[in-house]
């Protein structure tokens, strides 16, 4: 078992995001989001299904070198 928390960043396969939900039988990482102000909280986000059969493959990244990619979420200073 790996020691998952919210928010951190990981690559998986040809997909990068941070961990949005964390459970026994699967995480769930955001690829992708942007502003909607027509959606109920006012952001979109797509998100992808990780398994544990697939944990060990997946490489934790540093933030501050992707947070560009997820501005809703990661705040920066410039």
């Amino acid at each position: 078992n790996m020691n998952f928390k919210l928010f951190q960043l990981y690559r998986t396969k040809n997909d990068i995001g941070y961990i949005s939900f964390i459970c026994k039988s699967y995480i769930t990482l955001t690829v992708r989001e942007w502003e909607d102000k027509e959606s109920m909280n006012g952001l979109r986000q797509v998100k992808i299904l990780v398994y544990p059969s697939e944990w060990n493959n997946m490489e934790l990244l540093k933030v501050e070198e992707y947070a560009e990619q997820f501005p809703h979420t990661f705040v920066t200073e410039k």
